[in-house]
This record gives structure tokens, C-alpha cells and sequence, in this order.
């Protein structure tokens, strides 16, 4: 167990959720100030009397102590969840587009490996200069699946993350025959 560590007081912190995950029933806070990401658990959420799980982007003031393995939130203060205009609708689906530039057509993708735990998988797509990062909401949001076998074959429309890095913005099982 995590014990707080005599650093004087908790600092009072605004930032954003990064991202929460139900089945670990924890998440991340990106400070505004640049400092270290900070963790919260879904107890803290819950003891303020806030939704489970938050909407990543939702604005956070916290208060945050050092512990052992590094910041972490004691008290949640205030959550605000993003406004943003709901997602397109495809074939009655809704699509999720993270903060990705330069999407891509609908092309085809071999899975490399999808861990459904762990919240993400890769996708190899001809012509890619690295393998495309799925994240389990995008494929949730557009399929209504949590899971991908290895070498299944898919739709995906991909882009370039702020980091540089090849990203899954939408992706389709179906259609794929064709």
C-alpha cells in the first residue's frame, strides 16, 4: 500500500484527466503546471461525489501529496467534463477522433496484438512507416467490441499524434470481406 510521504502539505493542482480506466479503477491528471502526471483512484472520484469514470480532457482541481512512487490525488476538488460537440454518427455507430492530425482514407490493417487488459493493441497497415496504436475506446466507441484477435483483419483510419507517434482514429470489422 501507498503511504503518504511527510512533504509538508498537499498542493493544491488544476489540470486535466488524461485518461481512466474502470477495470483498473484508476487514472491519470496532467497538471496545467507541467509538473508530473498525478494518479487518482476511483475511490477519490467517488468520495467526491463525482461521476465514474471521468471524460478524458475533463478539467481537474485536486489537491495532490508525494507518495512513495510519486504524486497522487488525496482530494478531488472540482471536475468539469469537456464540452464538446458529440461525435459523428457512421452506420448508426459513434465515432471517437482523438487529437490526431492527417487522418488517413479507410485502409486495410492486419492486427499484430490487441491485450483487451491492458487497454490497447497495434495494428500493421501496408505502407506505414510503424505500427498504429489502438486504444480499446476507439475500437469500443466504433464497434462495440473490446476485444481483436491477432492477425484478424480490419478497417482503420489513422493519423499523427502531438507526439509524433501513428494513431487509430477510427476503426470498422465489418466491410472487410469486400
Amino acid at each position: 500500500m501507498l503511504e503518504r510521504i511527510d512533504t509538508g502539505t498537499s498542493l493544491i493542482k488544476t489540470g486535466r484527466v488524461k485518461w481512466f480506466s474502470m477495470m483498473r479503477h484508476y487514472g491519470f491528471m496532467t497538471p496545467d503546471d507541467g509538473t508530473r502526471e498525478a494518479l487518482f483512484h476511483k475511490a477519490v472520484l467517488q468520495a467526491g461525489g463525482f461521476r465514474v469514470p471521468p471524460e478524458e480532457g475533463a478539467a481537474m482541481k485536486c489537491e495532490v501529496f508525494q507518495s512513495e512512487r510519486g504524486p497522487k490525488v488525496s482530494k478531488i476538488l472540482s471536475l468539469e467534463e469537456p464540452e464538446v460537440a458529440p461525435p459523428p454518427a457512421i452506420e448508426g455507430r459513434f465515432v471517437h477522433r482523438p487529437n490526431i492530425a492527417r487522418l488517413s482514407s479507410f485502409l486495410p490493417a492486419q492486427v499484430r496484438f490487441f491485450n483487451s487488459v491492458k487497454g490497447f493493441g497495434f495494428l500493421i497497415v501496408d505502407g506505414a512507416f510503424e505500427d498504429v496504436f489502438l486504444h480499446k475506446e476507439i475500437l469500443r466507441r466504433c464497434s462495440g467490441r473490446d476485444i481483436l484477435e491477432r492477425d484478424q483483419m480490419v478497417l482503420v483510419r489513422y493519423g499523427v499524434t502531438p507526439q509524433g507517434r501513428l494513431a487509430a482514429a477510427e476503426v470498422r470489422l465489418d466491410d472487410i470481406a469486400g
